[in-house]
């Protein structure tokens, strides 16, 4: 799709797969800078696996040390940090900030955090709550949410994203912790089952849309906005569910594949 939306040539197409490499391989956002992007969307699991390597090894260490200091205080002073640094708030992650990119900063940011959610939800967990508590909790939980995304849909990047962030940490502790109503759809087979599958379909979206929301218009030029809009969301669910369908297909056939070309490289 980007080959043939750019209308690059055989040199350039080459040219994209080689620095595509550094995206496979997940590494992009180690700080490669001049390379050019096949799928940014994949910047965030290059960010994320970076940021784990870097963390992991001291969660096993020393797990009390990093969940209830070094998680957040390092979350605290990465965040403000970037709060003061960016204009633009989280937009931007091939940024280079002079020793990380702005995503691997974010992600590790995100990571931290995710440590502190963890540990209040693990303290809200251990506590009985009257109704009263509990409908304030659900109120808290889906009002965060529900603010994050209205904002979002009407405003730019900016500085207040940061602020968003803190608000979103609220309804991510207070979901994993189960203290509100919201907890009793879980109980629910059918809801289970259809947001475990929204999970699933949601990643394949994200990861495959960008694509044709920079592309579409160059195969389907002199629509107005809206037709464009309803051809993409056509397309997009297309190529989503394709994605998990392929994903699938080599998932399964891949321990055999793996055999053949191990038994083709080496020689017991």
């Amino acid at each position: 799709v980007v080959v043939i939306g750019q209308e690059c040539t055989a040199m350039q197409v080459l040219r994209k797969f080689l620095a595509g490499l550094f995206e496979c391989f997940f590494i992009a956002r180690a700080g490669f800078r001049g390379i050019p992007s096949i799928n940014g969307a994949t910047w965030y699991l290059s960010a994320m696996l970076i940021g784990m390597s870097i963390l992991f090894p001291l969660l096993v260490k020393k797990r009390d040390f990093y969940i209830h200091w070094f998680a957040p205080l390092g979350s605290l002073l990465l965040y403000g940090f970037m709060s003061s640094s960016w204009d633009n708030g989280m937009a931007g992650s091939t940024m280079f900030t002079g020793f990380a990119t702005k995503g691997l900063l974010r992600a590790l940011g995100g990571l931290l955090l995710g440590a502190v959610c963890y540990l209040v939800a693990e303290k809200l967990k251990s506590v009985n709550y009257r109704p009263f508590m509990k409908v304030l909790f659900t109120l808290l939980l889906t009002g965060s949410f529900a603010f994050v995304f209205r904002y979002v849909y009407s405003n730019k990047n900016s500085s207040f994203d940061f602020v968003l962030v803190a608000i979103i940490a609220v309804g991510v502790t207070l979901s994993f912790a189960n203290v509100s109503y919201t907890q009793l759809l879980n109980r629910n087979a059918l809801v289970y089952h259809v947001c475990g599958w929204l999970g699933e379909f949601s990643m394949n979206l994200f990861l495959s849309h960008g694509y044709w929301s920079n592309y579409l218009q160059v195969f389907v030029p002199g629509i107005t906005g809206m037709q464009l809009f309803r051809i993409y969301l056509a397309v997009v669910f297309v190529n989503a569910i394709l994605l998990m369908i392929v994903s699938k297909l080599i998932l399964h056939y891949w321990p055999a594949i793996k055999g053949m070309l191990y038994r083709l490289c080496i020689q017991e």
